[in-house]
């Protein structure tokens, strides 16, 4: 946008364009620059905001089992609306699937990327 400005400067100096049409470019190249900060300002905002949400995740996640149980009946259902977007009963068999990013989490176990692979230490352990 610089760059943008400096020609506009340039043309205008050199009497290549009016005042007014310079005017013009200035001021559209400030509105950009603006347009620009807002949009990075924003997204910058939601990757902190993401960030957070995804830690106090793995800070709730070890515990989730003890919280669920000693939850109020209305703490329990709110929960369960976060984790799951439907629940249904097919006979005994409970049949559920789960929001975004939990279903990430609870498929994990099926990304062989994730898993350990072998060290190179292979002594026996203690």
């Amino acid at each position: 946008m610089q760059a943008r400005i400096k020609k506009a400067r340039t043309l205008f100096l050199d009497g290549d364009i009016p005042k007014e049409e310079y005017n013009d470019l200035i001021q559209e190249t400030n509105n950009e620059k603006y347009d620009v900060e807002n949009k990075l300002q924003r997204l910058t905002s939601n990757d902190d905001v993401f960030s957070k949400t995804v830690s106090n995740i793995f800070n709730i996640a070890p515990k989730a089992s003890y919280l669920f149980r000693s939850s109020e009946l209305q703490e329990k259902k709110q929960i369960i609306s976060i984790l799951f977007t439907n629940l249904e009963m097919d006979c005994e068999k409970l049949i559920f699937k789960t929001r975004k990013p939990f279903d990430m989490l609870l498929n994990s176990y099926q990304r062989p990327s994730w898993l350990p692979e072998q060290g190179s230490n292979l002594r026996p352990a203690d």
